[in-house]
């Protein structure tokens, strides 16, 4: 498959603007004002999130089909805030999602389909010719763009040799000369006064 090898949020967007332009998918009336699920605290504030959310989903029929409401409500769902206590999860909203599989079914871009145990929807060929497309879009559109010139490489500076210096002869330690140590109780030794002695 094609449309997997680009960026996931470029491709629905880049569906999305396609899908824009498609008079079977159009959002209802309450789009403006319903929460996508009881995990939210508010409504979705952008102005093309219904072609986006159509989008998303057409992806996730195309990867995980054949698939129905129940499972996307899980994949759609998050966790929701509930103050002191944990937080819990919740699957979003059924009535988003069931519309939005019913819009694309009438678009023709996914069909109902029962592949061994398994029952649900399935992307149809014109689905995944309209995911390719963008695909390929975007990948001509990332060929096109100038790579950025990088700055050229310096030339790698050689360190010179280091020469090996004979280790500096260290000057030998003198032997620590010991002082004389004087005892006190030791009297100094005096040269006799022999000639003294014999004047008298």
């Amino acid at each position: 498959m094609l449309f997997l090898d680009v960026n996931v949020h470029d491709l629905i967007k880049g569906t999305s603007g396609k899908l824009e332009s498609n008079d079977k998918i159009s959002a209802p009336e309450w789009a403006l004002y319903a929460k996508t699920g009881a995990h939210k605290k508010r409504a979705p504030i952008q102005a093309d999130w219904w072609t986006m959310r159509n989008a998303a989903i057409l992806r996730t029929v195309a990867l995980m089909g054949p698939i129905g409401t129940n499972k996307l409500r899980v994949k759609y769902g998050g966790r929701k805030d509930r103050g002191k206590n944990p937080s819990r999860f919740h699957v979003a909203g059924g009535s988003v999602i069931r519309n939005s599989l019913q819009q694309l079914e009438a678009a023709g871009l996914i069909e109902q389909r029962e592949i061994g145990a398994h029952k649900g929807r399935v992307a149809t060929t014109e689905g995944l010719r309209l995911l390719n497309s963008v695909a390929k879009e975007l990948k001509a559109a990332q060929k096109t763009e100038e790579p950025q010139s990088k700055p050229a490489k310096k030339a790698p500076v050689k360190k010179a040799a280091q020469k090996t210096e004979e280790p500096q002869s260290k000057p030998a330690k003198k032997a620590p000369v010991k002082k004389a140590e004087i005892k006190a109780d030791e009297p100094v030794a005096q040269a006799p006064v022999v000639a003294a002695v014999e004047a008298k």
